[in-house]
């Protein structure tokens, strides 16, 4: 199922930000990327459009940009992204992380 469908389904937005959980996994949405977010130290992610691929990946940081001009112009799968997050999440730990 497209993880548009899925948002569809569950949380409140407020204006272009929203707070939602998907299979337990809570998730912050904003149109615009953050540097950091609601629960940003204790897992949760934040997926952002706006920047059409342009920044920089902050390789542990579990951000990512969902816009469909990252993905071959298609929409992202939750597993696809639950895939990169997790990777992102047991990458080793960098000097400049602390």
């Amino acid at each position: 199922m497209a993880l548009v469908s899925q948002l569809e389904k569950q949380g409140s937005w407020l204006d272009n930000l929203a707070e939602v959980s998907i299979n337990g996994q809570p998730i912050v949405l904003c149109h615009y990327a953050l540097r950091v977010w609601n629960r940003s130290n204790h897992g949760s992610w934040h997926l952002y459009g706006h920047s059409h691929g342009r920044l920089l990946e902050v390789p542990r940081s579990l951000s990512m940009d969902v816009g469909v001009d990252t993905h071959d112009l298609r929409p992202w799968h939750f597993d696809e992204i639950a895939d990169i997050m997790r990777k992102k999440a047991e990458a080793p730990a960098l000097a400049s992380d602390h």
